[in-house]
């Protein structure tokens, strides 16, 4: 099955390693080359499909072969190929054993989730927006900071955006703008309604899916500045997981704190390390943030205070419970939730220091699966003796620990798990090697003690 969020490549072009790991589906007669260097990417080739890797190097992409497909894997060791007994396949000038080979009698593809290159007329009824788009209520200018996000621009809004080979996905109301202002090679997606407006010059994209009643402007653009176009009758949004536009009394009831979530209990300074985190501020906590571009999220309880120190454009986004303190002066986020008691000060920030904010008569929050600061011992006191190497992992992760049946869990940025074991006294190995590149949490549970720790897969 190719996952949601496949690529589906339709014309000729050259991709290249930015560190983000990508699905693509390249389609019958399409010839794709492809810069390698430690790349964790995955390749599905149609029947008459052509992929070649053009830079030497030790790469971590799969590729999956059909009937009659070409790969030229010359110059670039692999992760997994999984090809057609009649894939035609050329390695002559690799190092040796360029990856691990699974010949099978036949590869078929199934496309539920990722549609195929044979859909031409795409359904664009109730495109679902994910739950963590980013809604856009104001204009306002965007920077690629290398973090890949959903946003939803509302009718009327003017939003400028540049992108240096970013993943961002763009979903325009009728009646919204949205113009890319530097040139390069994108990996944006674009969804634009009727009455839309969308200024694509000077960037190269990976899919717009279209109404045939948007207004698409690519004059100055390379040839063919899509890597997909979808043009559909009709383009309607659904909202039910992301909220919309429109909704101005948002449902604070019950919000759920994510896996991951970094409980602070004790006033301290944190500095922006480019990393998506998840904070939640006990009562009677001071904590100051330093905000350059950073995409972390705050939770804060009641007489929790955070400061932000430092001037500049931040995607932040806030939920303040009532008699919290928010001093968002220097800084712009994305959003705002707060309780109608909170205290809210931003008189020297930029007019509208908040893309999108939302007033709640009443906040809670919904602790099931972080923890929370009243629960005993939850405050990553450590366990006894818990190494974790090597960090970076790659393959094998280790963990020395000196207790048995301690239960852990690795949670990737989504909050999605995505591996639970149980520990026994000593070095335990655990097998990573199926995960992709990035960062992910490990919480681990022993009795009434919890302990969190980042780890990055290269």
């Amino acid at each position: 099955m190719l996952p949601e969020g496949t690529i589906i490549i339709s014309e000729d072009t050259s991709l290249e390693c930015t560190g983000t790991s990508h699905h693509y589906l390249i389609c019958s007669g399409v010839n794709i080359t492809f810069t390698d260097n430690s790349c964790f990417s995955t390749f599905y080739l149609e029947p008459s499909s052509s992929l070649k890797f053009t830079e030497t190097g030790y790469g971590y992409s799969t590729v999956y072969a059909k009937d009659d497909s070409n790969l030229d894997a010359n110059f670039v060791h692999f992760q997994d190929l999984y090809f057609s007994s009649e894939a035609i396949i050329t390695d002559t000038a690799s190092p040796s054993s360029p990856s691990n080979f699974h010949e099978c009698d036949e590869v078929i593809f199934d496309y539920s989730l990722s549609g195929s290159c044979n859909e031409s007329d795409p359904d664009c009824d109730d495109i679902l927006l994910p739950a963590e788009t980013i809604i856009l209520s104001s204009d306002t200018t965007l920077q690629c900071v290398g973090t890949f996000h959903h946003y939803l621009i509302c009718s009327g809004v003017n939003v400028t955006y540049n992108d240096n080979s970013c993943f961002s996905t763009f979903y325009l109301e009728p009646s919204s703008h949205l113009t890319f202002t530097e040139t390069g090679y994108g990996y944006a997606t674009v969804y634009a309604r009727e009455g839309s407006y969308f200024d694509a010059n000077f960037v190269q994209f990976e899919s717009l899916y279209y109404s045939s009643e948007a207004n698409i402007l690519d004059t100055a653009s390379p040839s063919s500045p899509f890597n997909s176009i979808h043009e559909c009758d009709e383009m309607t949004f659904d909202y039910s997981l992301s909220g919309s536009c429109n909704e101005t009394d948002i449902d604070c009831d019950d919000i759920l704190l994510p896996a991951e979530t970094i409980i602070i209990s004790s006033d301290t300074t944190i500095v922006c390390d480019a990393i998506e985190d998840h904070y939640l501020i006990c009562s009677g906590v001071n904590v100051e943030f330093s905000d350059n571009s950073c995409f972390d999220t705050f939770y804060l309880e009641p007489s929790a205070s955070l400061t932000f120190t430092e001037t500049g454009y931040g995607y932040s986004t806030v939920y303040a419970r009532e008699n919290s303190y928010l001093d968002a002066n220097f800084v712009h986020f994305q959003y705002l939730y707060y309780s109608s008691n909170a205290n809210i000060v931003d008189t020297a920030s930029p007019s509208s220091p908040f893309n999108s904010v939302h007033e709640c008569d009443e906040m809670t929050f919904d602790y099931s699966l972080s923890g929370s600061c009243g629960t005993a011992n939850i405050e990553n006191k450590p366990l006894i003796e818990l190494d974790i190497y090597p960090n970076t992992a790659k393959e094998l992760l280790y963990i020395n620990i000196s207790e048995d049946d301690v239960e852990f869990r690795m949670y990737d940025l989504t909050g999605s798990l995505v591996l639970k074991e149980s520990t026994v006294n000593g070095v335990n190995t655990i097998n990573i090697e199926h995960l992709s590149k990035g960062i992910y949490m490990l919480i681990f549970n022993l009795r009434n003690t919890s302990r969190t720790e980042k780890l990055i897969i290269n």
